[in-house]
């Protein structure tokens, strides 16, 4: 096969371009990447000159951050370069016969996703992977685009806008490609039935052997027995308010007022190599409080590293529910139970060890190579894989966003925009979902207000 992988990446999309190229496949691979936690990854991405350019071009509107392009010619001009330039690349694979193409976080080669109508009228297979969270969830349900206090009109207007953008983004790359991947939690703006991401990606298979090899990293790291000393417990909030990193500290607080004896560090600023390095010397790590996703990244090199991680959610038992929980490594637990969760991890000796050793046994069972196999499967049409139809789906409570914050702003929300500001009428039963949880958080507001 002749595999076009782009135009960006999130994370690991390069591993994957690589797995594929030592199986025998021409791999055309441009990584251009917006997200700083991953720009270690592409610093020297091998390709073709317009590949470079392309990549270089979007580093430099990286750097102008939120400039808008009224105020920047200078990010203006690289834009309408990137496009042209994004346009030739269209044309050579083309000419170079590439016939099956994942667009990865809903982005594709030319403005307006036209290019998906270009493919699929010449026949060729198109993935269009949305299941990154930003690509594809809506923004009235994303807690680093809803205000952290009560909205301002502003706030709504720019929600709504955003919402939007969305929504014709996800309708034209799930309605236009062959096929889409989608977590169905973020399904909300999907116009077609879709392969669930779960069926491609049981974790966020990351491959950190680079760093690991830099860092002269044993894994698993060998630790002393954990009832001689502290138990070492890290959190790496990238986004403290969403991360629920306040509520995280009062449970370790909770568990030390106990007896309990933990070591507990909380890791910001620091550079990614860093991160790895010290999380390959703790006991377990606490990944979020608001979590949509059973293993994201940080969840995810963790698990590499082959230490247990703590993921809270409001909906993440139906994760577990996919795997044999005899093999699923990790501890779900629901926001309101961290302190119960996390006593009993450290109370029992056996616990953490017994994880690691789950560890294992997942990694073997759905490591990189299951993840490789089952695109390579997709990309050929050979697997048969199950598709969700978004129209069944009812899940509303999104990410970083507790249930009394996301309440508040959801009864802001349909007040100023009513059911059209979710942007999915045809999905009921996700309407009657979201509209009731506004109107049980509108009833307690009304009772604490004539209280």
């Amino acid at each position: 096969m002749k595999v076009f992988i782009g135009p960006v990446d999130f994370g690991w999309w390069k591993d994957i371009a690589n797995k594929l190229e030592k199986r025998g496949h021409e791999v055309i691979y441009l990584g251009a990447c917006s997200h700083p936690g991953y720009a270690y990854r592409y610093q020297a991405v091998s390709g073709s000159a317009t590949v470079k350019c392309i990549e270089y071009l979007y580093s430099l509107r990286n750097r102008t951050g939120r400039v808008s392009v009224v105020n920047s010619p200078l990010k203006a001009a690289v834009i309408t370069l990137t496009h042209v330039l994004s346009a030739v690349l269209f044309i050579e694979l083309l000419a170079r016969g590439v016939d099956h193409f994942i667009y990865v976080a809903g982005r594709s080669l030319l403005p307006g996703q036209f290019d998906l109508l270009i493919l699929k009228a010449l026949d060729k297979r198109v993935i269009a992977y949305l299941s990154h969270g930003g690509d594809s969830r809506p923004p009235y349900l994303d807690g680093r685009i809803v205000p952290v206090s009560h909205p301002s009109d502003d706030d709504l207007s720019r929600v709504y806008r955003l919402s939007k953008r969305q929504s014709k983004c996800v309708g034209r790359a799930t309605r236009w490609a062959s096929i889409a991947v989608v977590n169905r939690f973020h399904a909300q703006f999907s116009m077609r039935p879709f392969v669930e991401f779960f069926s491609l990606l049981k974790w966020g298979n990351t491959d950190i052997s680079g760093e690991l090899d830099k860092l002269s990293i044993e894994c698993p790291a060998k630790l002393p027995n954990v009832n001689s000393r502290p138990v070492k417990i890290m959190h790496v909030p990238s986004f403290p308010a969403g991360k629920g990193s306040d509520e995280i500290q009062r449970a370790i607080d909770l568990l030390k007022s106990d007896g309990f004896k933990i070591d507990y560090e909380v890791v910001t600023g620091v550079s990614h190599r860093e991160v790895i390095r010290r999380l390959a010397s703790v006991d377990l790590v606490i990944d979020q409080l608001y979590s949509d996703v059973p293993l994201a990244s940080l969840a995810s090199e963790a698990t590499v590293l082959e230490v247990p991680v703590v993921v809270a959610g409001y909906e993440l038992s139906y994760w577990v529910n996919q795997l044999d929980s005899n093999i699923y490594p990790n501890v779900i637990c629901h926001p309101d139970d961290l302190y119960r969760t996390l006593n009993r991890m450290i109370s029992e000796p056996e616990c953490l060890p017994d994880l690691r050793e789950k560890i294992k046994y997942f990694l073997d069972a759905y490591g990189f190579d299951w993840t490789v196999n089952q695109i390579e499967k997709l990309l050929d049409g050979s697997g048969e894989f199950d598709l969700i139809d978004p129209k069944e789906l009812n899940y509303f409570m999104g990410i970083w966003l507790s249930e009394s914050r996301l309440g508040q702003f959801l009864v802001a929300y349909y007040d100023r925009y009513g059911v059209e500001g979710f942007i999915v009428n045809e999905k009921q039963k996700f309407l009657d979902a979201i509209l009731g949880f506004v109107n049980i958080v509108r009833s307690s507001q009304s009772s604490k207000t004539i209280c």
